[in-house]
């Protein structure tokens, strides 16, 4: 019972700091230590159940010997290749069912990702996925790490011309070529699972996630106060049935990961395991619903600042935010979550009354065109119309910033009248 309490007093005690937090100026990120590891390759086989075979399946331009008869496509979903020998390969063979035999190399997954971490003083990456179709947006959102003065990113390119034209501009990258879409769901969640193991801190962001400053100081003043594993910003109100119960839910498009191995084994394990068994999944549903439901299933504790809350609505349903972090506990582990609040990691565009945001991940459709169109909407649309002819100046940053449209400059966002932005409810 005396544990009990002193437990309890503890969590009061994170809860009471969290309310008093002052934001650095320039406190860096500390490192997480990187996991020792022997040369070891994890292989994994997911079987996706009744869904259509997509047409675009058939556009791949590497498609390997067909394993059997009964398969009606077969393509190469993902390659990475050093000095002649595969050490990151997807592979799926496509029937009634979609099948995926994923293969990493862990070290080499370890040594790509730690170089890029190894020249930032935060020691983490910052991570996304991205492919041609998206390549605009993709450019944008560079221009937003670019100008928050952040350069240690990492993309994960869907497509081999995307990698191609990433290695031009020299940004690292790793090639996982998306034929069929959806079965993004669950190789990211393999993928994210995997750095993890490695031991590597990083943050994962859409492409559509746009930085108008930078949060690391921010997350870098939570590591100290509430020291969680990780740190998700805020969906709206998918699930329904979560965002009913909690008011809220967690959401997949931008957040922290430190490495520990209950965040190996069993969050992102549950998620994908979770993602397996789940027949809606992709065609319904994504990798958000099978992180919320997993949360769920770990019994997961919200803890909510008082009188702290205000309430937005999306999709004619009400949810609820905070103006101070809300941790999640748990009780088998002493391991914690923290859902940043959303006026800074804003899912859903809202008045600057609590403060400038750090990121805006608002929510548009999933065609590039509705993107865009949201994004100049909030002034968030900095490219220039012939971004793609802005010659290279060897060196990233100068190239990057060269492509940001001139009219709107770099701080283009605050000059947005606050009328184009929704009250809360």
């Amino acid at each position: 019972m005396l544990w009990k309490n002193i437990g309890i007093v503890f969590v009061f005690v994170g809860l009471f700091v969290a309310i008093k937090l002052q934001l650095p100026a320039d406190k860096p990120l500390e490192p997480v230590r990187l996991n020792p590891l022997t040369p070891v390759t994890e292989s994994h086989s997911i079987t996706v159940s009744s869904y259509p075979v997509d047409d675009y399946a058939t556009q791949s331009n590497s498609v390997p010997s067909f394993p059997d008869d009964n398969s009606t496509h077969v393509y190469i979903l993902s390659e990475y290749t050093t000095s002649g020998q595969p050490d990151f390969a997807i592979y799926s063979w496509i029937t009634q069912d979609i099948t995926i035999t994923f293969a990493l190399d862990r070290v080499r997954l370890r040594e790509t990702l730690a170089a890029v971490a190894e020249n930032h003083s935060s020691g983490t990456v910052i991570m996304t996925f991205s492919n041609l179709k998206y390549h605009d947006v993709l450019v944008n959102w560079m221009i937003g790490l670019e100008t928050s003065g952040v350069d240690n990113y990492f993309v994960f390119s869907l497509d081999e011309k995307t990698k191609q034209w990433m290695k031009d501009h020299n940004v690292p990258t790793m090639v996982i070529p998306m034929v069929h879409f959806p079965a993004l769901w669950f190789v990211r969640m393999i993928v994210f699972r995997n750095i993890a193991t490695v031991g590597v801190p990083f943050i994962h962001t859409d492409t559509d996630a746009v930085w108008v400053q930078n949060p690391l100081p921010f997350l870098a003043t939570l590591v100290k106060h509430q020291n969680s594993s990780i740190f998700f910003s805020q969906g709206t109100v998918a699930p329904s049935k979560l965002s009913a119960k909690w008011g809220f839910v967690v959401c997949g498009g931008f957040f922290f990961v430190r490495p520990t191995p209950w965040v190996t084994t069993e969050l992102l394990g549950s998620v994908l395991l979770d993602l397996l068994s789940n027949s809606r999944v992709p065609k319904y549903e994504t990798d958000q619903d099978s992180l919320n439901w997993s949360l769920h299933n770990e019994h997961i504790q919200w803890h909510i600042v008082p009188n702290t809350t205000y309430k937005k609505r999306q999709f004619r349903a009400q949810f609820t935010c905070s103006q101070q972090p809300i941790v999640g506990t748990f009780p088998k582990s002493t391991e914690t979550i923290t859902l940043l609040p959303h006026h800074l990691f804003q899912r859903k565009a809202m008045y600057r009354r609590f403060g400038e945001p750090y990121v805006l991940h608002l929510y548009a459709k999933t065609n590039p065109a509705s993107k865009m169109l949201v994004f100049r909407k909030y002034g968030l649309w900095r490219i220039r119309d012939d971004w793609m002819e802005v010659a290279w100046a060897s060196n990233r940053t100068q190239w990057v910033l060269g492509t940001v449209n001139k009219t709107t400059k770099v701080n283009y966002y605050k000059t947005i009248p606050d009328r184009n932005f929704e009250d809360v409810v």
